[in-house]
């Protein structure tokens, strides 16, 4: 929600989400503009991730291959990356990943994911953005507190509550306090 505040057309932004993607499903997406992205679907049955990091040692641009990386998960769009978890299990699966600390590329490319603090966010989008961040602002988002007028002009001074509306709908956030 914060980068459709930041950045209201959706093709411009890193992340988005669609909390109505399919019936019982939501989708998360990122994309850095550099061919590097993943996406993750949330459902009821389990999680599914997926990621390409185009400088991975698992990516084929990077191998001068055109196969992907051998057994990475037949079936799936290309990735450098996969992992789920299983309905009944608290652990990830998907150990397809390439030996070595970048892991396919999974670190930089869910470092923001898997830290989940306000402070990294904020010291990516204003590093992305080119712009301050109010951290007030930002963890008032990231608690999931409804959205104001006056948290949405702290984030960005050009854009109004109402102009979200639409991105609100999209990614299932609660607006106005």
């Amino acid at each position: 929600m914060l980068d459709a505040v930041l950045s209201p057309n959706w093709g411009d932004r890193y992340y988005s989400c669609d909390s109505r993607w399919a019936p019982g499903e939501v989708m998360s997406l990122m994309r850095d503009g550099s061919g590097n992205a993943h996406s993750i679907v949330f459902a009821e049955a389990g999680v599914f991730a997926r990621g390409f990091n185009h400088e991975s040692i698992l990516s084929r641009y990077r191998r001068k291959s055109a196969e992907s990386w051998p057994g990475l998960l037949d079936g799936v769009p290309e990735a450098t990356v996969c992992f789920w978890p299983e309905t009944a299990d608290a652990a990830w699966c998907g150990d397809n990943f390439a030996p070595g600390p970048d892991g396919g590329g999974a670190a930089a490319l869910f470092q923001l994911l898997l830290d989940g603090s306000p402070e990294v966010y904020q010291s990516f989008a204003e590093d992305c953005h080119e712009t301050d961040l109010d951290l007030h602002a930002v963890r008032h988002v990231y608690v999931l507190r409804p959205f104001a007028s006056d948290v949405v002009r702290t984030l960005n001074p050009k854009l109004e509550l109402a102009e979200l509306a639409g991105c609100i709908a999209e990614v299932g956030y609660r607006a106005g306090m």
